[in-house]
């Protein structure tokens, strides 16, 4: 989506338009920007949380989200049966991804910034987009298996 280019709400000129694509096209070759997650380095836990000064903040970019039609397709929330190996199930697992969280990010950044919301669907209804979250947490409960990232991910 072009934002207006003056503040009365007036669309950008064709001229306009096609400098942004080509700007697009130039920097990230593509025509429009890619999906990306910003994440954020956990402080550590103590309640409650201090004031954050510094931010330290990471951009992850996901690429094969070309439009709102690949969205429902390549949304990052899990790998690919073919990374089993290296990630575990993404059913039934015991693998924690604790130690594996950043590298994990590349595929879904909440197991690496546990403050960012767990959309694990996402609906392309007509033109609109429908997002359904869900507290990540909760589904590797056992500490036998999970215990640093039940403490990890203790923020959602």
């Amino acid at each position: 989506v072009i934002p207006p280019t003056s503040t009365n709400n007036t669309l950008p000129s064709r001229e306009e338009y096609q400098q942004v694509l080509s700007t697009l096209q130039q920097l990230w070759n593509r025509t429009s920007l890619p999906l990306a997650a910003v994440l954020e380095e956990p402080l550590t836990l103590q309640k409650p949380l201090p004031m954050r000064e510094h931010a330290s903040l990471t951009t992850v970019a996901y690429y094969d989200i070309q439009s709102c039609q690949d969205i429902p397709n390549h949304w990052p929330v899990i790998h690919v049966s073919s990374l089993d190996d290296k990630f575990g199930s993404n059913v039934g697992s015991k693998t924690s991804l604790f130690d594996l969280r950043h590298e994990y990010s590349k595929i879904c950044p909440v197991d690496a910034d546990p403050y960012l919301p767990w959309i694990h669907d996402v609906f392309l209804l007509g033109n609109k987009l429908q997002f359904v979250a869900h507290n990540k947490r909760r589904c590797h409960r056992n500490p036998q298996f999970f215990w640093q990232d039940i403490q990890n991910l203790e923020p959602q």
